[in-house]
């Protein structure tokens, strides 16, 4: 199993769930590699690559203890960044270069935070489950949430929040409708809209 998670600073309100997360998954029998990434460590946004953006700290197995301090260390090594796009897919594909033998891939990833690199999109060959921190109905963000859509269905992978896990997603198709967390989405042109009534 891979795990990929952002460490942004945007993900500092979900820190504590996040960390939760991490321990009561952490299984040495399954877990293969952890990533943890945090958009460039300090790096100006002119100096930004796509695909070379940096910021990406792969961990092969950690104890359980060391989780916390690596994801402290991760989010220290990237202070000033404050631009609201993350490297979610350079840090994926890093990780999955980086690792042998695994089955499933995890992006823990920000809701509310677009995703910098979807270019790298049609290199990814496994798919990917993405667990949306601060997924809120009320303050939904449709570009965001739109680009975690694209890669689940993209992969054949899945998207998951504390209230729903939609599945299938590759099997969505232009005017495909599903809820998540309360609020109705349709599939239109490609993109997610919210649902008319």
């Amino acid at each position: 199993m891979l795990i990929i998670t952002d460490c942004t600073y945007s993900m500092m309100p979900y820190s504590t769930h996040v960390v939760l997360w991490h321990l009561l998954n952490n299984n040495p029998h399954n877990i293969v590699t952890y990533t943890f990434f945090n958009d460039g460590d300090s790096r100006p946004i002119s100096r930004k690559k796509i695909g070379k953006t940096g910021g990406v700290y792969v961990v092969e197995n950690p104890k359980k203890e060391r989780i916390l301090n690596i994801m402290r260390m991760v989010r220290i090594a990237g202070y000033g960044n404050d631009d609201e796009e993350e490297n979610d897919l350079e840090a994926v594909l890093k990780t999955m270069q980086v690792a042998k033998n695994y089955d499933d891939v995890i992006l823990l990833a920000d809701a509310n935070s677009s995703v910098r690199d979807m270019e790298l999109l049609k290199e990814l060959n496994r798919p990917i489950r993405i667990v949306l921190c601060g997924f809120n109905s009320q303050t939904l963000n449709l570009l965001s949430f739109w680009q975690y859509y694209e890669i689940a269905q993209y992969t054949g992978g899945s998207i998951h929040t504390v209230e729903s896990d939609i599945e299938n997603l590759a099997a969505m198709t232009e005017d495909s409708k599903f809820v998540i967390d309360g609020i109705e989405v349709t599939v239109k042109n490609g993109k997610v809209v919210l649902a008319k009534n």
